[in-house]
């Protein structure tokens, strides 16, 4: 399954070098998979448009649950994440 997600910039950058490889998500409106693609759209609030044309896919490699809420809340996922495609829009081979 595709999730296209809201991503801020200083999130991003990180997630597009690898350097980010868990992403905090919430499973409130959506459940994710192992296998499952998000397509992050970088996003800065306040601006118009508020998306800047920046993309980047990442594949879901593991999740972390805590049912419990011990340590994380109960409806939030821990994603292990894996870039594979980026996209910039000043160049279009990207």
């Amino acid at each position: 399954m595709v999730h296209v997600l809201k991503i801020w910039p200083e999130d991003f950058q990180p997630v597009l070098t690898g350097a980010k490889a868990i992403e905090l998500r919430s499973e409130a409106d959506r459940t994710f998979a192992v296998g499952d693609t998000l397509l992050l759209r970088e996003y800065v609030p306040d601006t118009s448009p508020p998306y800047t044309g920046r993309t980047v896919a990442v594949v879901v490699t593991h999740i972390v649950r805590d049912p419990s809420g011990s340590w994380l809340a109960p409806h939030v996922a821990a994603l292990s994440i894996r870039p594979y495609f980026a996209r910039h829009p000043e160049l279009p081979g990207l």
